[in-house]
């Protein structure tokens, strides 16, 4: 456990629906959130491509989402 500690305090790994595009960001939270229809429940990201798309027949309006379950719009059948 204490590894793990040294480690984030060293480098910064980021938080769930966030991205962090900048080498060397030293802030404690990420700038950049995942974009509306997608979602990352992962920390650490560096890029937008790196975010997860909502499930099929999922969508959401909303940005920076940390889980799958928050896509909970849902597409319409015809």
């Amino acid at each position: 456990q204490r590894l793990i500690y040294i480690f984030r305090f060293l480098f910064f790994t980021g938080e769930p629906g966030k991205y962090q595009p900048e080498s060397g960001f030293t802030e404690s939270s990420c700038t950049k959130t995942c974009p509306k229809g997608k979602f990352s429940n992962v920390e650490g990201l560096t890029a937008e491509k790196d975010c997860k798309d909502c499930g099929v027949g999922l969508w959401s309006t909303a940005t920076g989402l940390d889980s799958a379950d928050k896509c909970t719009g849902q597409c319409s059948g015809r």
